[in-house]
Formats: C-alpha cells, structure tokens, sequence
C-alpha cells in the first residue's frame, strides 16, 4: 500500500488559503481515496476521516 504524506493534504488542498501548489493534495486524496468529499467537508485527513458521512 502507498504511505501518503500527511501533510500534503491539509497544506496542498485547503481551500481557504491560496498557493500555486494548491490543488495538488486534492488530486492525490481523490486517487488515493476515490472520492471526491473534500469539496463539502473541511475535517477530512489522510490519517482520520475520509468520508464526509
């Protein structure tokens, strides 16, 4: 299984805060998770909760 980064979610997909890398992490979170919640909640990590449900 693939280790992500635990930090390139919360600093490269945070939508609250601009960067050029920005969008990255979201990238890789909807590959890595199949899914695509971090567009309706802002709790998700890569080593807790996964689903906005």
């Amino acid at each position: 299984m693939m280790e992500a980064d635990p930090l390139s979610f919360e600093k490269y997909c945070n939508l609250s805060k601009p960067g050029n890398l920005n969008g990255y992490g979201c990238a890789a979170w909807v590959i890595y998770n199949e899914n695509m919640d971090y567009l309706y909640c802002d709790d998700l990590s890569w080593n807790g909760k996964k689903q906005c449900k």
